[in-house]
């Protein structure tokens, strides 16, 4: 699986090929398919990226950090990364940590169809507001 490769802002990365032209960069399998899963976590649906694929977490703002809360964004991000397949539930495992009484870490560990190992992606959200963007980090092992 080929894409075009995203920055972390969403804008289109570029790169430069043997004879110093510029052009699009693309990303490959495994770079791809994480690439997607973080760009889900970080979209609201619709959005401009994808659309009804993405996690809206944004909505959990202005609740307050209470279980009934986690779960509400566990079933947010499950239901994007269910949508069409991209990993299935038995591939799957959300874990919601709260770090204090505004912020929710969701700990995202997604099986890696390529090798079988997984990936975990981390997205954090302040509850009360002071952010709305979902900061996911992309770790392997």
């Amino acid at each position: 699986m080929w894409d075009i490769k995203w920055t972390e802002d969403f804008d289109l990365d570029f790169d430069y090929d043997r004879e110093n032209r510029m052009g699009l960069a693309l990303c490959d399998d495994e770079d791809a398919f994480a690439q997607n899963i973080t760009n889900r976590l970080r979209s609201v649906s619709p959005d401009w990226f994808y659309d009804y694929k993405g996690a809206d977490l944004e909505l959990l703002l202005g609740e307050a950090n209470t279980r009934d809360t986690a779960k509400l964004g566990i079933e947010q991000i499950r239901r994007v990364l269910n949508y069409d397949g991209l990993a299935p539930d038995d591939e799957l495992y959300i874990k919601p940590v709260p770090v204090n009484s505004e912020t929710i870490i969701f700990f995202c560990f997604v099986k890696n169809p390529y090798d079988g190992g997984r990936f975990t992606f981390q997205t954090e959200i302040c509850l009360s507001g002071a952010t709305n963007v979902a900061l996911v980090n992309d770790y392997r092992g």
